[in-house]
């Protein structure tokens, strides 16, 4: 109801430039506020549009949660780093992409974190040797290459 008294002031306000008596104003006023659609407040929008989330959109976190890297959504390649708090770093051996994964307390990722392509140094505390980092960026480029057009 508080959220009301500006519409209806508003109203008042508008109408009595019209010159039409306070009550009537008011009825006006308060007609035209019913006659509103329930989706006129944008915080009713708002919290609508969170609430709706189609359900075959996965987020990172749940293909972190299935073990999958969000990327390339392949198996078994994530790959553990450095841990602190309650972070981990994880990294994809197959598509070379670092994540930071937030974890809580019972358990499984609340929050996913992109930080990059890994660099040829990051690759190594992975665990990832230099030629095998080497092999994987050459057949990444060369699939880019065949996906535009372009040889090198």
């Amino acid at each position: 109801m508080l959220k009301l008294i500006p519409s209806i002031v508003m109203g008042l306000g508008a109408l009595s430039l019209l010159h039409i008596h306070p009550v009537l104003a008011l009825v006006i006023g308060m007609a035209a506020l019913i006659a509103l659609p329930p989706d006129h407040d944008p915080a009713i929008r708002l919290r609508e549009a969170r609430r709706v989330k189609p359900a075959i959109l996965k987020s990172d976190v749940d293909w972190i949660n299935e073990s999958r890297c969000p990327d390339c959504h392949r198996a078994d390649c994530l790959l553990a780093g450095p841990s602190g708090g309650m972070s981990q770093n994880t990294a994809c051996e197959k598509c070379l992409m670092e994540f930071n994964v937030h974890h809580s307390f019972g358990g499984g990722a609340f929050r996913v974190d992109r930080t990059g392509p890994l660099s040829e140094g990051r690759a190594r505390m992975f665990g990832i040797p230099p030629v095998e980092y080497h092999l994987i960026r050459t057949r990444q480029s060369e699939l880019a290459d065949s996906n535009t057009g372009t040889e090198s």
